[in-house]
């Protein structure tokens, strides 16, 4: 299982960095495998975000939540 970025959702963009990474843990995994979720919502002109939960397998409880912010330089989007 690949986890989508918001760069591949909106093609390779040069000099894209990383502006935010919020992780918030929601309670203890254990010893149980992860799967995730993401949606990458729609990217503006400057920044594009992606949002993430990460669930146990057996049980599909949450367990973190993610807020990913990538800047865009200014040529990125047309």
């Amino acid at each position: 299982m690949a986890l989508p970025s918001v760069i591949g959702a909106i093609g390779p963009v040069p000099l894209a960095v990383t502006s935010n990474l919020t992780l918030s843990f929601l309670r203890p995994a254990g010893l149980a495998d992860l799967a995730w979720d993401c949606r990458v919502l729609p990217a503006g002109r400057r920044l594009a975000t992606m949002l993430t939960d990460v669930m146990r397998v057996p049980d599909e409880v949450r367990i973190a939540h993610l807020t990913i912010t990538c800047a865009l330089p200014d040529d990125a989007r047309a």
